[in-house]
């Protein structure tokens, strides 16, 4: 892979890393419009927030990937 492929790749991967945080901080925008003490809330509100801790992650192992793909699927993102 030359310079200009791994540059494009590396762009590329910041877009969708951009998208599903932002995704990610609407959830959480929406689900405090919601009625706080809903269960339904607080187990959406929990997976949100460790979805965006992992995000974070600059370096993630690949259970932490696989779960954070389990997260941002349950959230349906």
């Amino acid at each position: 892979m030359d310079v200009e492929e791994s540059s494009a790749s590396s762009i590329a991967l910041q877009i969708t890393f951009d998208k599903k945080k932002a995704a990610v901080e609407d959830e959480l925008t929406r689900l405090a419009s919601l009625p706080s003490h809903s269960s339904h809330v607080i187990h959406r509100k929990r997976v949100a927030q460790k979805a965006l801790e992992l995000l974070g992650k600059q370096e993630r192992t690949r259970e932490e990937s696989d779960e954070l793909s389990n997260l941002l699927g349950a959230l349906s993102l």
